[in-house]
């Protein structure tokens, strides 16, 4: 099973434990070297399956109830930590974006307030990041919610800050944006590319240490 997952057999090893939900009863441990486990335990006397990482969360549990069912627990958690091992670096994908842009200053003095003219091609770039994200496809309602809330929250700041202050805060925001939004390398890369075209330079700045 572990084979036709594309999966590396050598990786998973078997211990064994204390149930969490059955007394006086051990269990098997299906580990990866990753930390990455599906454990095989019981619930008064019925197959309990608990694995990581799950399809939605760090952690998942199963109730299968048969032995037969159990398999399809097994192999739905090798296909989500497969998913979770071959995944990209998202944070080192961010650094490198930044590293490429290779970028020159835009602005004398940090201290000073966004001109009209920058505040308002700050909005339009951050209204442009907006669509972008959401075009992604991969974003649930809250997540929109929240994206808009985020952009609307950039722009308000950038009328009372000064640039340095707005830089550092537009830093935290939309790194954390493209996390939350658990966008593809593809995505990221295409962000930043637009990030570093024409309006978007007073942005890129802004994400530029």
């Amino acid at each position: 099973m572990i084979k036709t997952t594309g999966l590396n057999a050598n990786e998973f090893h078997w211990t064994t434990a204390e149930s969490r939900r059955e007394r006086n009863t051990i269990i098997s441990i299906l580990e990866h070297t990753s930390s990455y486990y599906f454990r095989f335990d019981y619930s008064e006397g019925t197959d309990w399956s608990e694995f990581s990482p799950g399809r939605n969360a760090r952690v998942e549990y199963g109730y299968p109830g048969s032995w037969g069912l159990r398999t399809i627990n097994v192999r739905e958690w090798l296909i989500f930590l497969k998913d979770e091992i071959k995944a990209p670096d998202l944070w080192a994908s961010i650094s490198q974006e930044l590293q490429a842009s290779n970028l020159s200053d835009q602005f004398d003095d940090e201290n000073r307030a966004f001109t009209s003219d920058e505040k308002q091609k700050l909005q339009v770039k951050l209204e442009q990041i907006r669509i972008y994200l959401i075009e992604s496809k991969t974003l649930s309602t809250e997540q929109t919610q929240h994206l808009q809330k985020q952009i609307d929250y950039l722009v308000e700041q950038a009328e009372s800050q000064n640039i340095r202050e707005w830089k550092n805060l537009a830093i935290g925001v939309l790194i954390q944006l493209v996390v939350s939004c658990t966008l593809p390398p593809e995505r990221i890369n295409g962000l930043f590319k637009m990030l570093t075209s024409g309006l978007g330079q007073i942005i890129v700045r802004v994400l530029h240490n």
